[in-house]
């Protein structure tokens, strides 16, 4: 096969990109045009229409706060009632205009002209998709076969989101920094996804116990097997140690050196397969834009961008090391994206086994300082489940064990489980 320049991809990317432009130009071209205050149509402005809008409305803000199922049925619901609603006021309206103009021919032509003759219709030849299809293949396969990432595809327009609502949008560690980046990244980056992670599937190199953008995987199975090995301890009369470690910024502090360094050592990418992924890393770059404002371009030295589709990937290749130092331990654990729980069970009046977990926690620390990652104080805290007594037995030996170094940020006794694991996933 003939070598493929890297500046290939980038012409045949901004050729690409010219016939989009040009057929939405001939599709949807820009005019220019001077907004006057337009009034609603006669049908929208009925007592029922009105109703119906306004309980579709508040049905669709309480399926986008919840994200339930059930909410969305009831949005769905609505919608269609609401549309059957229009539609009928909407013919009711030009019933009884056509009825009251019966001795009116203009108007009742020029009613019949507006509800009989569309617009006019686009030709097929500038809706038909196979060119920019082959275009698009053409633009997949060279980045790939040539190891390049387009360059113009390096920059990101970082919006920064309120994490929850009720926080102080004063507060900048309150903001998640969300790359907005161009929709052909989006599609490139799904094909190297879908063989990157056959590959990893095939030759057994995801962690076992890591629930995090997976298939088949969600919170639900980190939580439903720390609980049930909790409540195994529990059953045979052991008490459980849970340590909940949270990582501040994990995206944004990813070396992209330690990063090749995986997936070369740990993974075994190699050749063209690896300069695509350095490609994809080196001169990135960003700009912040908050409504009509933006920032100056800056440099991205470290990071994966959050909101990409391979980041939450590589994030979990870039913490396979953790499992080792756990394992070594001989502490269970479970990971979900930058959140790891490590776990074990003690038994009554043999506290020995803390001497481990607290050796696990300063290996733990050292590498994550290595890596360029970072515990978030705030949100590791240490978790005990048993009897009070031994509980605070078992506390006790913990806290000795690391006085200063503030790497148990809480402490929590818990009885009843499902009230008292508390993870932020």
């Amino acid at each position: 096969m003939p070598s493929i320049s890297a500046d290939s991809v980038d012409l045949l990317l901004e050729s690409f990109n010219s016939k989009v432009k040009n057929v939405i130009d001939d599709i949807a071209p820009v005019k220019v045009s001077k907004m006057t205050g337009r009034q609603k149509s006669s049908w929208r402005k009925s007592t029922a229409v009105q109703s119906m809008k306004r309980q579709c409305r508040k049905a669709e803000r309480m399926w986008r706060k919840t994200k339930l199922e059930i909410h969305y049925s009831i949005y769905k619901d609505s919608l269609h009632a609401f549309n059957v609603e229009l539609a009928t006021a909407r013919q009711k309206f030009f019933s009884n205009l056509i009825n009251s103009n019966l001795n009116n021919t203009h108007t009742l032509f020029a009613t019949v002209e507006k509800l009989t003759n569309p617009p006019s219709q686009i030709p097929s030849e500038k809706l038909s998709d196979s060119k920019c299809k082959a275009d698009l293949l053409e633009v997949v396969n060279t980045s790939l076969l040539s190891g390049t990432f387009p360059n113009s595809l390096k920059t990101a327009v970082v919006k920064p989101l309120l994490k929850k609502s009720n926080l102080d949008n004063t507060t900048l560690s309150n903001y998640r920094v969300i790359s907005n980046l161009p929709f052909i990244v989006k599609i490139i980056e799904k094909v190297v996804f879908n063989q990157l992670n056959n590959y990893l599937n095939s030759n057994g190199y995801l962690n076992n116990f890591h629930s995090g953008f997976r298939p088949h995987h969600s919170t639900e199975t980190a939580l439903v097997k720390i609980i049930n090995d909790i409540r195994l301890n529990s059953d045979s009369g052991k008490i459980s140690v849970l340590v909940l470690l949270d990582l501040s910024a994990a995206f944004d502090t990813v070396d992209h050196n330690i990063l090749l360094e995986r997936l070369e050592n740990w993974v075994g990418l190699f050749g063209i397969a690896l300069s695509w992924f350095r490609s994809y890393l080196e001169g990135r770059g960003y700009y912040v834009s908050i409504g009509e404002h933006q920032s100056k371009w800056m440099s991205m030295t470290c990071g994966v961008p959050q909101g990409s589709i391979l980041a939450p990937l590589l994030f979990s290749l870039y913490m396979l090391p953790l499992s080792q130092i756990t394992r070594k331990n001989q502490i269970a654990y479970h990971s979900y994206a930058d959140v790891t729980q490590i776990y074990l069970a003690l038994s009554p009046n043999d506290y020995s086994p803390t001497d481990s977990l607290c050796q696990c926690i300063d290996e733990i620390n050292s590498w994550m300082c290595q890596n360029f990652l970072q515990l978030n104080e705030e949100k590791t805290e240490v978790t005990a489940f048993g009897s009070k007594e031994e509980v605070l037995k078992g506390h006790q030996r913990v806290l000795i064990r690391h006085c200063g170094q503030h790497c148990l940020h809480q402490y929590r006794c818990g009885k009843a489980l499902p009230n008292r694991i508390r993870m932020t996933l």
